[in-house]
């Protein structure tokens, strides 16, 4: 009997990353299983590519993280990465983004340093993908657990990979870092932002690399190429479902504010239609709520109200009985669990 695997991916959206926790935290609870023994690979952009990066991650031979702790540091140290400030503090922030990045780097550094430590691509044992933008070589990089396989040259460490997929531009700044360039074998400079700026889902691009390098990560003596027997589950981060159609009294500030999020629901929704094209009917999975209050839809709101308000929403989406045998139906054909709940009546 083939193997069936399981690719996971998950969408940028800074503070939002609290939205993917919740579907991760109800597959468990279903499946009765860790995440990490769910998934063969995992891709994530910005947010998802911290969270990624943690559940790929191990120490003494052990996951390194539960969900429990992910969640942990978007709820204790949202506020340090993304600082709350009063209408006063938020009127001269406006003014200070003209000129420079929003926030300052130090709360994400600190937090990333103190999760991550001296953690490399090496010390994952589930293969990664997590896309930023070079600046300085006018590059899309792609960190792959792959390169650092097969050549620990090319291994970079968990901190230098988070801290670039997530420098949103206008939120925080770019992250400057030396390492190996897998194509040239030279050490170059690299000037890092958020990989949401082209591949917010990065679902197409771990299709494609678990497609062209199967066995590499898997490859068994009686294992089939068979791609009947690859499942994707898709997270998104939340969708504002407002219309932003202002567009013609924006100018260049308000539009900076708002561009960020219609690229990154463009890029989302045509991925996720790419996917759902690639992969077998049955075989791919999206899960995405709707932020219908544009008071809780800022990637950066660090209140408690927004992330309440967002777990609320994906726990309500998560009670939905369409959405729930969408999740038994998937969750059956992928293996990962022997009897599926009926369709709603």
């Amino acid at each position: 009997m083939s193997t069936k695997y399981l690719l996971l991916s998950i969408d940028g959206g800074g503070l939002r990353g609290i939205v993917p926790l919740q579907f991760l935290k109800y597959i468990e609870n279903r499946t009765g299983k860790r995440i990490q023994n769910c998934v063969h690979f995992i891709a994530g952009t910005s947010t998802g590519g911290l969270i990624a990066c943690a559940l790929a991650v191990q120490k003494d031979n052990q996951p390194k993280f539960g969900l429990s702790d992910i969640e942990k540091i978007y709820i204790e140290h949202g506020k340090d990465i993304f600082p709350e400030a009063n209408a006063i503090g938020k009127f001269f922030r406006k003014l200070k983004s003209v000129v420079d990045p929003t926030f300052s780097a130090k709360g994400l550094s600190a937090v990333l340093k103190s999760n991550f430590g001296s953690d490399t691509m090496l010390n994952c044992t589930i293969p990664i993908l997590v896309p930023a933008f070079d600046l300085k070589n006018n590059f899309a990089v792609m960190f792959k657990y792959r390169h650092a396989k097969k050549d620990p040259a090319l291994n970079v460490s968990l901190y230098d990979i988070c801290r670039s997929t997530s420098a949103g531009p206008t939120y925080l700044p770019s992250h400057k870092f030396e390492c190996m360039d897998e194509n040239t074998g030279r050490i170059i400079e690299r000037v890092c932002i958020d990989g949401g700026v082209y591949i917010n889902n990065p679902g197409v691009a771990a299709y494609v690399e678990f497609r062209k390098y199967f066995k590499d990560f898997y490859s068994k003596p009686n294992d089939e190429h068979n791609e009947n027997n690859w499942f994707m589950l898709s997270l998104g981060t939340g969708r504002y479902s407002d219309s932003i159609d202002k567009s013609k009294t924006m100018g260049q500030i308000e539009w900076a504010t708002k561009i960020s999020d219609v690229m990154m629901q463009g890029v989302n929704m045509v991925t996720s239609y790419e996917c759902n094209e690639l992969f077998k009917t049955g075989n791919f999975l999206r899960l995405q709520i709707e932020i219908d209050d544009e008071k809780h839809s800022d990637m950066a709101d660090s209140s408690d109200a927004t992330r309440n308000y967002l777990i609320q929403k994906a726990n309500t989406y998560l009670a939905d009985p369409k959405v729930q045998y969408q999740i038994e139906a998937f969750l059956y054909n992928a293996g990962l669990i022997e009897t599926p709940v009926g369709p709603p009546v």
